[in-house]
């Protein structure tokens, strides 16, 4: 699975994400605006600090696409996705979009919630480890726009 999911083009890794997580939108995931407070909770709660480098959009999305692998629910629909991928172009809102799209997929790890005063928080519901799978997409999202921290 994660040769398939490397081999995928940056716009199709995207398409992907974007479509698993318009399902997941559908079904009752929260969706999360990615702010500088935001980007400062999920820090703070994740104690990881971005990677170095910013991460390109589809690198960020085929990370999150590693992360959903491993849910063998999903991991069949993931599949047939990837397989039957096709070159899409995006507007503007793809980056947003691809954000968005990564949120939800860190919903199935971690608590989101927001404050009476629009305030967002993050809670892990198993503290991430350097070594655990989504700790690379933490990194890779908190350096994926400027903002606190790093």
């Amino acid at each position: 699975m994660d040769r398939m999911i490397d081999e995928l083009s940056d716009g199709d890794a995207v398409r992907v994400l974007n479509t698993i997580a318009q399902m997941r939108l559908r079904s009752g995931a929260a969706a999360v605006d990615w702010t500088d407070q935001s980007r400062e909770a999920l820090q703070e709660a994740s104690d990881m600090t971005p990677d170095d480098a910013t991460a390109g959009e589809g690198e960020l999305a085929r990370e999150a696409l590693r992360v959903l692998a491993q849910d063998e629910e999903l991991r069949p629909g993931l599949e047939g996705l990837i397989a039957g991928s096709q070159p899409a172009k995006f507007g503007v809102g793809a980056t947003v979009a691809t954000v968005t799209a990564v949120l939800v997929v860190l919903q199935s790890y971690v608590e989101v919630k927001r404050d009476k005063d629009g305030n967002w928080s993050f809670h892990f519901k198993k503290e991430p480890t350097e070594d655990s799978i989504i700790a690379p997409l933490v990194k890779k999202l908190l350096s994926w726009l400027p903002g606190a921290g790093g």
